[in-house]
């Protein structure tokens, strides 16, 4: 099924809260469609990084700024959760031990 959560991050200024997110799409054509829907909607993407992870999936690690009632509302995650090419979530770790490249 399909399912994205985020994991809640700092607020920067009241203004924004950073939200770090991972999902496994199906697909290159499932990854734009995550981008094409950050572009349309005027998210802030602070970083965006795929790894593939199978023949035809891609991990996506996302960090997304949005504004305090967008976060609470979880917007953005209930859209990603629409799209069809979203297929799996893994809950993203703490910045510190998210990975020794990072």
């Amino acid at each position: 099924m399909t399912r994205v959560d985020s994991e809640r991050g700092t607020t920067t200024e009241d203004a924004f809260v950073r939200q770090r997110l991972g999902m496994h799409v199906a697909g290159f054509d499932g990854v734009l469609r995550v981008i094409s829907l950050l572009h349309q909607r005027r998210y802030a993407v602070r970083s965006l990084r795929m790894e593939p992870t199978g023949v035809q999936t891609w991990m996506l690690h996302l960090v997304v700024d949005t504004t305090p009632p967008d976060a609470t509302t979880n917007l953005l995650v209930k859209r990603l959760n629409r799209l069809p090419s979203t297929l799996k979530v893994r809950p993203k770790a703490t910045k510190a031990i998210s990975s020794i490249w990072d």
